[in-house]
Parts: C-alpha cells; sequence; structure tokens
C-alpha cells in the first residue's frame, strides 16, 4: 500500500492549555566548600584555580544510584560559579544523608592530596550549606527565537517536561499491553549531563531461542527538541529493547553496565525509590592477573556509606546472570548486553511498527489531554533513484549483465583512475581469494587468468590484479607492557606495524584497492588495550599509497555478499559513484558539496592533541568527479589522493572545533562559490558546534552568516544553496510509522514538517525486503527488525526564484546515489563521502579510565 502521511512518534503540550505548572526542588553544589576543594587541588596540580574543575564524575554517579527521583545533574557544577546541581521531583534525600555521600566522595577522588589539608577541607561541608528549594516552572511558558524556533524560558524546561511525563508513566497505576502482555515501566537513571528521561519495562519479557532462554525491556525514551522556525517545542517517545545478559558470560573489555533495583534504601535519610540506579563493571589489570570488578570511585563510596548491604561480587553476576536479576522480587541486578558480549543474545534489537503503533497510541492516552499527538505529516513527493550500473539485476531471460552496463562499469572506474588500477587481494581462507576472482570477472565482465598477477584490458581501462596471504601483517598488535600509558601502548604497537608493512610492500603510483580478509575485532581481546591490527594497516598501507578495504573473515553474512560490497566500497573510495543529474526543473550541471567535522580526542589520539579537522568535498556537475580538500594540504585533491593523504598524516587541524569555520569560510567564498550553482549539504550534529548558524536558534530562511554578525542574504553568495542535515542521534528527529487508516506500516518519499523543513525516509534496505510489518517482537523475537530513519532536511538557503520543493528533492536524490549500495544511504552523497573519510584518520578507539590519560 502506498501510504501519503507518516505519523511522527511525538507529542506537544496541548495547544488549548493556558498553563502546565510543575513544582520540583533543587539544591546547588555549595559554593564555599567548592572553592576550597579547587584551592587544594590547583595547588596540588600546579594549576590556576579558574583552569581548575573539580572530578565531580563520580559523586554523580553516587548520586544517580544512590538517590532517587532525580531530574537532573548537572555535569559542570564543579566549575567555579554557583549554579543548580541537583533537580528532583522529590525532597528525597535529607541534608545530612547528602553530606555524607559528599564527604566519602571527596575522601576517595583527594586521596592523593597529602597532609590534613584533606580532612580540614571535607569537614567544612555542613549540612546548612545542603538547602533544597521548591520551584515552580509554567512547562507550557515557551519564548521564540528571532527564526521562529521555540526557545525555553528556563533550560530546566528540557528536563522537567520529560520527567513529568515519565512519572506519568512508571505510576504504580499505569499499565500497558503489547499483544496481550502486560508491561509496567519503571524509571532509569540517565548519563550525567543528558537530557530526557528512560524507562524500561519490568519484569522482564523472556523468550525461549534454541532451547535457551533470553530476557529483554522495552526501553522508552522522552526528549524535548525544537524545530527550525516551529515556535512550540516537540516532545519525542523512542521505542527500543534494552537487552539482558542471559547466561554465564565472560565480561569483555570496557564497561559494561548494571541496573540494580531494591525497596531497602540504601542510606538511612534516602527514600525508599522504585526507581533502577546503574553501576558499570569492568576488567583491570591487577598484580595476581586481570580481575572483574565495579568501575571508578562508586563501589568505594556505597561500601562506605552502607557496610551492611553488599552487592555481589560481578563475576558471581556474571556466572549467573538471571539469579541475579531475581524476577518477581528485589533487589534486581541485571546485566546490560552488549554485542562484544559472548555468548551472543538471540533476541534483536528494535521494534517494528506492530509494537510502535499500539504503544505509542496508549501513551497518548493516558497523557490527554494535557499531551496531544503532533499531526501527521502529509507526502511532498517521491522523487525516483537513478539507476546504479553495479547492482543492476540479471533475469532469466537476461542471465548475462549486458554489454552497456560493464561499459557503462568501466566508463566510470576509468574516469576517476587516470584509466588504469590495481587491484591486490590479501586473504587468509584460500575459498575467499576464489569468490574474489569469481566477483571480479562477474563485476567486470573480465575472466581472470588462473595464475596471478594478471592485467585485463577492457576499453580504456588496464586493471591489474594480484593477491597473496595476509600472513603476519593481520597478526594481533604486539602491545609492551612496561609502557605504562595505554595512548603510548597503542601507538607503538601500531607505529612497528606500519614499519613492517612498508617492508613488506614497495610503494606504487597506480590507483591501488588492497581488499584485505581480517578477523573482526571481537578476535583480538584485551583487558583495557585493542590489539586489533585493523587501524594499523590501514596507516600502513596508505604509506605506500594503497587504500584499504576489510572483508570480515568471520562473519555471518555469505562471502559472495562480503565479496561484493567490499569491491564496491573499494571504487568508490577510488571516487566511483553514480552520476545525478539534476531534479526536473533544476537548471542542469549543479555541483554538490558536503563539509564533515572529524574530531580526533586528546584521549584518542597518538599525539595527545585534541584535533578538529574539516574536510570539504565537492562534486563537479558536469563530468561528477569529485575532490576534497582539508587544512594542511596545498590545493585539492581527487578524493582518491585526499583519503592517502589523511592516512599518511599530512593534514592538520585545529585544537578548538571554532578555528575551523575561518578555513570552512574561506574555501567556500573563494574557492566553491565561484564554480557556479552549487548546493552545499551541512550536517547539524557534526557541524553546529563549529557554525553556530547551522543550530536551530539561528539558522535563517534565505541569508546566513559566519560569524556573529546578522546574517546577509544568500545572493551575496551567488550560485550557492544550503541544506541543513539532521539525524535522530540524541533523539532530535522522531520515530515513526505510516499509516492510512487502521492501516500502517512504512512509505519512502518527502514528507513536509513545516514551509522549509522536510522528512527525508526510504524504503527497507535489501537485508530486510522480507521483514513485515506485522512482525512483533513477542512473536518474533530473533528476527531483525527493520527501524526507519527520519532524515530532516532544512531548506534554509536559496536564490531568488528557486524551487524549494525542488531543491529538497535534489538533496534527498542525493541519499540513493553511491554505488556500494542498491539501497539509501544515512546521508547525502557528498556528506557520506565526507564521513568515511575519518577511517583514514589514526583515532584510537579502546576504553579508557580518567586516571588513564596522563596529561
Amino acid at each position: 500500500m502506498a501510504y501519503n502521511e507518516i505519523r511522527p512518534i511525538a507529542l506537544r503540550i496541548n495547544p488549548d492549555l493556558g498553563q502546565l505548572p510543575c513544582t520540583f526542588e533543587t539544591l546547588c553544589f555549595p559554593e564555599e566548600w567548592k572553592r576550597s576543594l579547587i584551592k587544594m587541588q590547583s595547588e596540588a596540580n600546579q594549576r590556576k584555580s579558574d583552569e581548575t574543575s573539580l572530578p565531580i564524575r563520580d559523586l554523580n554517579k553516587t548520586m544517580r544510584a544512590l538517590v532517587p527521583d532525580l531530574i537532573s545533574i548537572d555535569p559542570y557544577a564543579g566549575r567555579i560559579g554557583e549554579r543548580i546541581w541537583l533537580r528532583s521531583g522529590t525532597r528525597s534525600a535529607s541534608s545530612e544523608a547528602l553530606r555524607l555521600l559528599m564527604y566519602w566522595w571527596g575522601k576517595f577522588s583527594f586521596a592523593k592530596v597529602a597532609g590534613p589539608a584533606l580532612s580540614n577541607t571535607l569537614n567544612q561541608l555542613t549540612v546548612d550549606q545542603l538547602v533544597w528549594n521548591s520551584e515552580t516552572l509554567d512547562l507550557a511558558n515557551w519564548d521564540t527565537y528571532p527564526n521562529g524556533t521555540a526557545k525555553h524560558r528556563d533550560e530546566a524546561q528540557y528536563s522537567v517536561l520529560p520527567d513529568l511525563i515519565a512519572s506519568k508513566l512508571s505510576h504504580q497505576d499505569a499499565a500497558f499491553e503489547l499483544h496481550e502482555r502486560n508491561l509496567n515501566f519503571f524509571r532509569v537513571p540517565i548519563s550525567p549531563g543528558g537530557k530526557g528521561a528512560e524507562l524500561i519495562s519490568w519484569p522482564p519479557l523472556d523468550s525461549e531461542i534454541l532451547g535457551q532462554r533470553y530476557y529483554y525491556s522495552i526501553l522508552v525514551t522522552i526528549t524535548v527538541q525544537t524545530l527550525p522556525f516551529q515556535a512550540f517545542p516537540a516532545i519525542h517517545l523512542d521505542f527500543g529493547v534494552r537487552r539482558w545478559v542471559s547466561l554465564p558470560t565472560k565480561i569483555a573489555g570496557g564497561e559494561t553496565s548494571v541496573y540494580l533495583r531494591s525497596h531497602v534504601p540504601w542510606i538511612e535519610g534516602i527514600q525508599q525509590s522504585n526507581s533502577f540506579q546503574v553501576a558499570p563493571i569492568r576488567w583491570i589489570r591487577t598484580e595476581s592477573g586481570p580481575a572483574l570488578v565495579w568501575s571508578s570511585y562508586l563501589t568505594n563510596i556505597l561500601n562506605q556509606v552502607n557496610p551492611i548491604q553488599v552487592f555481589q561480587v560481578p563475576t558471581e553476576l556474571a556466572d549467573n546472570p538471571v539469579a541475579g536479576m531475581n524476577i518477581g522480587s528485589t533487589p534486581n541486578a541485571a546485566i546490560v548486553y552488549r554485542n562484544a558480549l559472548k555468548p551472543k543474545h538471540f533476541v534483536q534489537p528494535g521494534l517494528m511498527p506492530s509494537d510502535r503503533k499500539p504503544l505509542t497510541e496508549q501513551i497518548a492516552a493516558l497523557l490527554a489531554p494535557d499531551f496531544v499527538l503532533i499531526n501527521s505529516l502529509q507526502l511532498v513527493s517521491r522523487p525516483p533513484a537513478p539507476d546504479n550500473p553495479f547492482t543492476a539485476k540479471v533475469s532469466a531471460k537476461e542471465p548475462e549483465v549486458s554489454e552497456d552496463l560493464l561499459a557503462a562499469r568501466h566508463a566510470m572506474i576509468s574516469s576517476v583512475t587516470n584509466k588504469a588500477i590495481s587491484l591486490e587481494i590479501y586473504y587468509q581462507k584460500p575459498e575467499t581469494l576464489q569468490v574474489f576472482r569469481d566477483e571480479i570477472s562477474e563485476l567486470l565482465g573480465l575472466q581472470l587468468p588462473s595464475q596471478l598477477p594478471a592485467i585485463l584490458q577492457p576499453s580504456d581501462l588496464t586493471i591489474t590484479v594480484n593477491a597473496r596471504p595476509l600472513g603476519a601483517i593481520g597478526d594481533a598488535l604486539k602491545l609492551d607492557a612496561k609502557i605504562g600509558n595505554p595512548v603510548d601502548r597503542a601507538y607503538q604497537a601500531i607505529t612497528l606495524r606500519k614499519d613492517f608493512i612498508g617492508k613488506q610492500l614497495a610503494d606504487t603510483t597506480q590507483p591501488t584497492v588492497a581488499f584485505i580478509e581480517l578477523a573482526n575485532a571481537d578476535a583480538f581481546e584485551d583487558v583495557d588495550d585493542e590489539d586489533d591490527p585493523k587501524r594499523a594497516i590501514r596507516a600502513g598501507f596508505a604509506h605506500v599509497n594503497r587504500h584499504t578495504q576489510f572483508i570480515d573473515r568471520d562473519s555471518e553474512e555469505s562471502i559472495k555478499e562480503r565479496v561484493k560490497k567490499s569491491l564496491l566500497d573499494g571504487f568508490r573510495q577510488l571516487g566511483v559513484h553514480r552520476y545525478l543529474n539534476t531534479s526536473e526543473g533544476l537548471p542542469q550541471g549543479w555541483n554538490y558539496a558536503g563539509i564533515w567535522l572529524i574530531r580526533q580526542s586528546r584521549d584518542r589520539s597518538p599525539a595527545r592533541t585534541q584535533q578538529f579537522i574539516p574536510v570539504i568535498v565537492f562534486i563537479d556537475g558536469n563530468d561528477g568527479k569529485v575532490s576534497a580538500i582539508a587544512p594542511g594540504m596545498d590545493d585539492w585533491m581527487s578524493y582518491a589522493d585526499t583519503l592517502l593523504a589523511i592516512g599518511q598524516g599530512k593534514v592538520s587541524g585545529y585544537d578548538n572545533r571554532k578555528l575551523a569555520l575561518p578555513f570552512i569560510q574561506e574555501k567556500l567564498e573563494n574557492d566553491v562559490v565561484p564554480q557556479g550553482n552549487t548546493l552545499l549539504l551541512c550536517d547539524a550534529q557534526n557541524l553546529r558546534q563549529t557554525w553556530p548558524w547551522l543550530g536551530n536558534a539561528r539558522i535563517s530562511v534565505d541569508s546566513l552568516t559566519f560569524g556573529e554578525e546578522n546574517p546577509r542574504p544568500a545572493s551575496d553568495w551567488p550560485g550557492l544553496r544550503v541544506v541543513r542535515v539532521r539525524n535522530s542521534d540524541q533523539h532530535e528527529t522522531p520515530e515513526w510509522y505510516a499509516e492510512k487508516g487502521d492501516d500502517f506500516g512504512f512509505s519512502k518519499g518527502l514528507f513536509r514538517m513545516g514551509n522549509r523543513v522536510f522528512a527525508s525516509t526510504y524504503g527497507k534496505a535489501s537485508q530486510f525486503k522480507k521483514v513485515s510489518k506485522n512482525m512483533s517482537i513477542l512473536d518474533f523475537p530473533s528476527a531483525t527488525s527493520w527501524n526507519p530513519g527520519l532524515y530532516e532536511l532544512t531548506v534554509a538557503a536559496i536564490q531568488p526564484g528557486d524551487d524549494v520543493e525542488k531543491i529538497v528533492g535534489f538533496a534527498h536524490s542525493l541519499r540513493n546515489v553511491s554505488i556500494q549500495y542498491d539501497d539509501a544511504t544515512a546521508l547525502p552523497l557528498p556528506l557520506h563521502l565526507a564521513k568515511l573519510m575519518e577511517e583514514y584518520v589514526l583515532i584510537l578507539t579502546f576504553e579508557l579510565d580518567d586516571e588513564s590519560v596522563g596529561g
């Protein structure tokens, strides 16, 4: 069925209400005590007081774990300056109890400070400094920014609104039903600094799969969001599945969360709570070997304030996780399942429309009349997707790929490679090499000889194919235990592997893609390091001028599909893509460009410096050629050469993200705009902290600015159009399902969210073609669900006489032009290509303790 409207799973405050008052409690972090601690810490660290803040993270974890009904915790309350630290729905913790928690936090967090100063400072905290205050907030009273976007009158509205809804949904009288299964929701904490509220269903649901029982809960996340140029806020309801470790497990590296609930108050002066709390566990190195422990100082604090009640040892929970859940009673301790844990959890994440629709309707009914569902979004158009010569289907009548299609493939490759490429296969399994031979032959219509290397010469193109066993190049990195810091330890191992590759392979001047069969990350495990060699291999191959495309040796996907995808993504790295002529009604030969900001944090950087690297991808509308530029490059280079330059460390970045904006402005004004009609695509979540104009509060219609000055007309940048893309990160765009009367399902196309704001959706991806809209997780728990994303396209700046719908249709179509997919990509092509450049930046991705990264 073709649906002409979609239902965003989002609420708004009933516009007929005059007011929606809510009373809550607030507590400030004692400023005098804070200054004493900061003074002591700054002297110990030999830093200025105004450059020092308290290590408040563990204190916030303690509050989240022990104090019920907290609405929000300010993660920056440890900085100089009085500010509200805690917001709570009730006055649920006495001043005496809070003082005790804060005392023990200080005792452990400042243990390295020598002398009597610590005890003296800790004893300065008195109960009269910890006073809860009542505040009343009108949740319906919102202002607007000059651009017409909803503006909070009090920042607390972003946390109090979700808390109010969560309180109603988790009330003891609130009951829900999902396909004849009863659900009751309980509050769970969000991470410190996060906004919104979360709920899980408890007791957990369970399903028997392959003779084993697996446990899981329905997850509801509630956040307040704004939409450009819309005068009221939206409350998004996002549904998901939280899976619980259900079989004895060996906890993998990195932190693993454990949800805890008890009816027994853990400390005198704190009310009993039915809410869940979270405590992390992780492996650490000890003199006697690896040990699984409760992470951070949180456990030390809990044991001090209540030595009578002791949590289970983490190894006991891991050995018998179902017993720890204690289903049907309390206390409950449930280990959150994540994909790195073994054995595999066979319940799949995600919910289909058959689950989302009834939950949405029941929640809306319970919250009425204070809250109402936002109106459905109406279809604007369904722009057609261009054909993909690389994935064209053959039929029984025509089992062979046509000569025209083969010629098109050869021409697309030839146009970006100076008519010659080299494909190198580094395999671990002989059958993988054979599949590569078969797929190369089928994809390019060329028969490979039995002996490699081989040179193939279709019209106007020379292809060299070679192969060798991967060998020691793919071994786990050798980590030197004598190097104490994990960043230095990892970087040394990466450098050794990179140098080893340099001795194994000669440089090449011909465009070359190396296809590398490698075990997945789970096969490389260490307690607090990652010895996965993938990053080292990519860096090493880049230094000998080879692009790298990895194929997962152990994937459950068929080897044929893996190899085909690998080949196509290798061609993508060379700059091959489907050429998209402009939409009907737009001038021909439009260029399209995208900006992406790559972040290399200090903790993950081999050089221990924070770097923000802006990259701009430009696609010529006349010939489809892709070029790119980044700081440190003398001029624009082909996409393929830019990837190698990044992998070789020849690009540079900025230590502050805002310093990247002058580079972006200069390249746009001096290089991009002179090229004529250009559609510029920017990702809101990625770039708005660098380019504030892209934020909801500042984005303007048909005018733009790069700095703090007032926006100037878009016509000051002749030919430039700007479309901002936003996705569901941080729940910023709503979940949805299509509907028509009582029927529901999926729909693809462009749907109107506002005069300049549109929802871009695409149909089911190929791997989900057999997924039915009627499948419920309760009936098909092991079936993969398809959760269609809603990508928001805001047409911000256009030129006089432009047609908004034509331009947004063009941007929407750019999501369907990558050669490696028949399906849509999350981002339009220029942004898709720019984001994938991150693969070539050496970013160390393992988990680090706060104490692990030295200054």
